[in-house]
């Protein structure tokens, strides 16, 4: 009997999580980071969610269809001779949250799309970075 009351749960919130897939997209504005100078990551101006693959897409909007697309993809994907590219996404009402390890590198990005801040943050050889930026319909 538990099973199955079990089950119905599974079942009922998988039904209304893909009843609830939506694309979004976002204009984004960069706020700040903790590391001064020039970094592509600061001319990010668009956020990208498909929740249906999933996807998580922070991009240069300018540049995309060109040749030389600008943007920081984060999808589940095979990677040769590397940890396979993986991303879990999680909303809780107005919040989104994205967890996701791209080329070996843990990722993370927060945003609330009510107050339009977001953080996208990671940790690499290198250190941890994390960037700020509100982010608009």
């Amino acid at each position: 009997m538990k099973t199955a009351a079990l089950l119905g749960l599974v079942l009922s919130i998988t039904i209304s999580s893909v009843a609830g897939a939506e694309k979004l997209t976002l204009a984004c504005r960069f706020e700040g980071s903790e590391r001064p100078g020039p970094e592509r990551e600061k001319n990010v101006n668009q956020l990208h969610v498909d929740t249906d693959l999933p996807v998580v897409e922070l991009r240069v909007a300018q540049t995309m269809g060109t040749s030389n697309e600008v943007y920081f993809g984060y999808r589940n994907r095979p990677a040769k001779g590397m940890t396979d590219d993986k991303i879990l996404l999680y909303f809780l009402g107005s919040k989104m949250s994205m967890a996701a390890i791209r080329l070996g590198v843990p990722t993370s990005i927060v945003l609330d799309r009510l107050s339009g801040s977001m953080v996208w943050s990671w940790a690499d050889e290198t250190g941890s970075r994390a960037y700020r930026y509100r982010c608009e319909p």
